[in-house]
């Protein structure tokens, strides 16, 4: 469709992420990958809004909170 459309579009996310024009990321996946590509996108430079649970544990969390102040990334988290 996005062809079609000419909007433009990826099949992998990476492609987002290591495009330096896109500043800002939502994380909408299964809850499983939330923080994997969470942690992702803020290693490549990106603010990220993700979907709740950010983490099925107070580590993973704990990670997602450290990396944006060593980056002066914003984190946030929007509710379903």
């Amino acid at each position: 469709v996005g062809s079609s459309l000419k909007v433009p579009y990826c099949t992998d996310y990476h492609d987002i992420l290591n495009n330096s024009e896109i500043d800002a990321v939502t994380i909408t996946l299964p809850d499983q990958l939330h923080v994997k590509v969470s942690i992702e996108a803020l290693n490549a430079g990106k603010h990220v809004l993700c979907e709740k649970p950010l983490a099925s544990n107070l580590l993973e969390v704990s990670v997602c909170r450290i990396i944006p102040e060593t980056r002066a990334k914003t984190t946030s988290f929007s509710p379903r």
